[in-house]
């Protein structure tokens, strides 16, 4: 690949067959090219590569977006076929990406974009001459984009395409939906109605239509990425993304603003549009069958985990909800005195191993019978004297004997109380 030095600002121009004259992307100086002067494009130091880099998001900040493109293209032809760097294949992406860019800004931006330009101008005469709502459909460019990164593809090893493709999706997304958003939320805000001579609100269904048609095309494209280049199991994560997020629009396709007309606004965008993304959307779920398969399987082997750990961690420590200190556990009647409160959670584990698909319910029956047969040690010992000092008021030495008997009973229930719960909590853990 051979270039020549602008003679203005120095930075190389790529020299192209057939072009008699070229303009630097840089400081847009023009060259007469003479490719006898021509010379071998060398590797560009970092140093420099960077100024250069600089200047292109300069130009973007300005608004310069037709530079910004060229210079973009500009920093790709200085890496020529070399895409041996993340680096190198990340420019490649971004360059191939900001042609769709321009054409984003040239017909959907706010201030010159044409389709904008020409609905605002619509509806100012709407009056007189009806809105007639004409626009530039994403298709029209985005179609020949894909073929040609498609056919671009074809010429890089399978380790540089995959990693070019997942760097041009990201462009390709942050792009499009950036204006997309911009051009959807412009027309259903401040160009969907006016006010008359009179101070009441007109209403404009046109350019509802419009903005949903766009949206439906947006995600058409998006579909149309996938379908044809083959990206699911490239871009699983994403793919999951786009079918959640088109779900979600068509499901809340009633905005505050569509509402003010009283009807959905799906019903009014054009059907060339949503019949395109509802073919688009039917290839692509196919598609996406295998990857949303892996995601539910690895997703449940991921829930069932956090309820093994969540059990084994109350199994470990069950009691710590209810006595705030497990060594005082062994005042057994601590623990019954809040029998309804360990039942609650009990059954709030039990709830999780049926959501598990492994809770067998008999474990909840025998829980409960267990209850039910040690239900004399819900009794507190101080009810228990208070009792024995009211029936024998003249004895105090039988009430005392009888609260120690009652004390030692207590004590031996505690063991065996102790040994069935620990069983049947293991009993729970064992069928997770």
């Amino acid at each position: 690949m051979k270039a020549l030095n602008c003679p203005t600002c120095s930075a190389p121009v790529v020299v192209k067959k057939g072009l008699a004259k070229q303009t630097c992307a840089f400081c847009e100086s023009e060259l007469a090219l003479n490719i006898g002067d021509a010379e071998e494009l060398k590797e560009i130091p970092d140093n420099i590569f960077k100024k250069y880099q600089k200047r292109t998001e300069d130009s973007f900040k300005r608004g310069f977006i037709k530079r910004y493109t060229d210079q973009w293209m500009t920093l790709s032809d200085y890496i020529g076929d070399d895409l041996t760097s993340d680096k190198s294949i990340d420019i490649r992406a971004k360059a191939f990406s900001t042609k769709s860019y321009y054409f984003l800004w040239s017909e959907y931006g706010l201030e010159k974009g044409s389709t904008v330009s020409g609905i605002e101008r619509e509806i100012k005469y709407a009056n007189t001459l009806g809105a007639a709502m004409s626009w530039t459909r994403l298709d029209k460019h985005y179609t020949d984009t894909l073929i040609f990164i498609e056919d671009y593809c074809e010429k890089l090893d399978e380790e540089t395409k995959n990693k070019f493709l997942k760097a041009y999706y990201k462009h390709y997304k942050n792009d499009l939906f950036q204006y997309v958003d911009i051009f959807y939320n412009h027309l259903i805000k401040n160009l969907s109605w006016t006010k008359d001579s009179d101070g009441g609100i007109v209403k404009w269904d046109g350019p509802v239509k419009v903005a949903c048609a766009f949206k439906y095309d947006s995600y058409a494209m998006f579909f149309k990425f996938f379908n044809d280049l083959k990206t699911f199991e490239l871009l699983p994560t994403e793919a999951l993304d786009l079918s959640d997020q088109y779900k979600r629009f068509k499901e809340k396709d009633v905005q505050p603003a569509h509402r003010f007309f009283g009807s959905p606004a799906s019903e009014w965008a054009y059907k060339e549009s949503i019949s395109d993304a509802e073919s688009q959307s039917k290839e692509f779920e196919i598609g996406l069958e295998p990857i949303k398969a892996e995601a539910m399987r690895i997703r449940e082997e991921e829930r069932k985990e956090r309820l093994r750990l969540k059990i084994e961690t109350f199994l470990q420590d069950p009691y710590n909800n209810h006595t705030g200190n497990k060594n005082e556990w062994a005042s057994t009647n601590q623990f019954l005195n809040s029998k309804q409160t360990f039942i609650k959670q009990f059954n709030r584990f039990a709830k999780d191993f049926e959501e598990a698909g492994k809770f067998n319910e008999s474990i909840r029956v025998d829980f409960k019978k267990l209850v039910q047969d040690f239900k004399p040690l819900i009794i507190k010992p101080k009810i228990v004297l208070l009792v024995a000092i009211v029936m024998i008021p003249a004895t105090a030495f039988i009430s005392l004997i009888i609260f120690i008997v009652y004390l030692i009973w207590l004590n031996k229930m505690k063991t065996p109380l102790l040994k069935s719960i620990k069983e049947l909590e293991q009993k729970a853990f064992d069928s997770i």
